[in-house]
């Protein structure tokens, strides 16, 4: 089965992708690497997953891929997404689809093209953990969405906008000694609706391009540097 899908990225633009398959995750608690939590089979890298259950899904080895990865969809379930070792690659990521998801990469890293946190979504990077993008990360897309960067945890991508649309809210929060936010082009906080941006007790935070503070009519910014 083929899945054709229009996909909003950004701008204006709109891309479309085919899937040879949407798979979802129907395992309870349990490891990226289970054929039985697929149904049967692992996704390839032209697979579309859903996690949308309430349970706990963990990459622990190297390797894992899919096309697209989709978090939280029916209301009342917290599906989450933990990254401990190895390492995940997806063409785009949505953490909060149409209700809340959580990923924490605490080890290991995940690659992938875009990054979207909304509609109640959030992630985590520390440690040793990873997670780098070649291009967009939008936090807060439509509605509300986290990022916290701690412990020595980092993040690369190339365009951010923090409360990308209308009634976007997007925070970000870079925290502690090593902790790492890196941006290849510009940053929007507050791009055209609420964005926060607090680098605290050593986080780092870098733009090779414009940073924006309120950025568009209707955009709001804060950034806080301490410590």
């Amino acid at each position: 089965m083929k899945v054709k899908l229009k996909i909003m990225i950004a701008g204006g633009v709109i891309l479309s992708a085919t899937f040879a398959q949407a798979l979802n995750w129907t395992g309870g608690n349990g490891d990226w690497s289970s054929d039985a939590g697929w149904g049967g089979t692992q996704p390839t890298a032209a697979d579309m997953v859903n996690h949308y259950s309430s349970s706990t899904l963990t990459v622990t080895q190297a390797g894992e891929v899919c096309a697209e990865l989709r978090l939280g969809n029916t209301a009342g379930n917290a599906p989450v997404l933990n990254v401990t070792g190895g390492d995940l690659t997806t063409a785009a990521a949505n953490v909060g689809y149409n209700d809340a998801g959580t990923v924490n990469v605490t080890g290991g890293a995940v690659n992938s093209s875009t990054i979207v946190i909304n509609a109640g979504g959030s992630a985590a990077v520390s440690g040793s953990g990873s997670w780098t993008s070649g291009s967009f990360l939008f936090v807060g897309n439509n509605s509300a969405g986290t990022l916290n960067i701690t412990g020595g945890g980092s993040v690369s991508n190339t365009y951010s906008q923090l409360g990308r649309l209308a009634n976007g809210n997007g925070a970000i929060a870079v925290s502690g000694s090593g902790s790492t936010w890196v941006n290849s082009s510009t940053i929007q906080v507050g791009a055209n609706s609420i964005g926060l941006l607090n680098v605290t007790d050593g986080g780092n935070v870098s733009s090779v391009g414009t940073s924006y503070i309120g950025a568009n009519a209707g955009g709001s910014g804060t950034a806080t540097v301490s410590g």
